[in-house]
Formats: C-alpha cells, sequence, structure tokens
C-alpha cells in the first residue's frame, strides 16, 4: 500500500513496484489509507510522515494496533533530512526511512530483501 497525498508521486512509485509483481492500493491521507488497510491488510505500507488530517506517526501508530499481519513493514516517507525527524522516526513504528526524492534502486533492493524475509 501507498500513502502520499501527492498523487503524482504515489501513482508512479505504484508503477514501480507493479513492475516487480506487488498488488498495490493508494491513499491520498491518513484516514483513507487507515480504511483501506481494514479492508485490504497489507504486508508492506510505503507512508508519507506529512499527510493532511491525520500526520504519518498517526497513521503508523494505528496501522500496526489495527494490522493482523505480525511481518508488516512500514516504510517512511519524508522530504525532510534531519536528524530531529530522523529522531523521531526511530522512537515512531517505522521499520525503514527513506527520503524523498527517492533512489528506485533502493526501494528495488529493500523490497527484495522483504519478500526473501530479511530486515
Amino acid at each position: 500500500m501507498i500513502v502520499d497525498d501527492n498523487k503524482p508521486f504515489a501513482e508512479t512509485l505504484s508503477w514501480v513496484l507493479e513492475g516487480g509483481g506487488d498488488k498495490l492500493e493508494i491513499a491520498y491521507n491518513g484516514p483513507a489509507a487507515l480504511e483501506l488497510a481494514r479492508r485490504f491488510d497489507p504486508d508492506i505500507v510505503f507512508l508519507d510522515i506529512v499527510l493532511p488530517v491525520v500526520d504519518g506517526y498517526e497513521v503508523c501508530k494505528q496501522l500496526r494496533a489495527q494490522s493482523k499481519n505480525p511481518a508488516l513493514k512500514i516504510i517512511a516517507l519524508s522530504g525532510f533530512d534531519d536528524t530531529s525527524v530522523e529522531a523521531e522516526k526511530r522512537g515512531a513504528c517505522f521499520d525503514f526511512h527513506f527520503t524523498k526524492p527517492l533512489d528506485i534502486r533502493q526501494i528495488v533492493v529493500l523490497m527484495g530483501h522483504i519478500r526473501r524475509g530479511y530486515r
């Protein structure tokens, strides 16, 4: 699942990931993501930190609380690359963190590791 209020970005990331055979759903805000996750129960979530209505940190916590999947991986996407955001991200529930603009090669490598069961 991809959660990002930037529709062109979300659709491009979806296109890249679907090329690897992944089935994806897209939500453009926090409440929509939580509702979609209740129906879809994703294995992997790419989650923008800065979202309208409910921010990515809160969405992350709620996704963890409602998921039936103990192997759920949540990947933070952020336009910020500073130590304060990184420290806050570590205190949150994200498994991985990427700074925008994304290096698609890193995403492809990460997806390969996740599929093979590595962290």
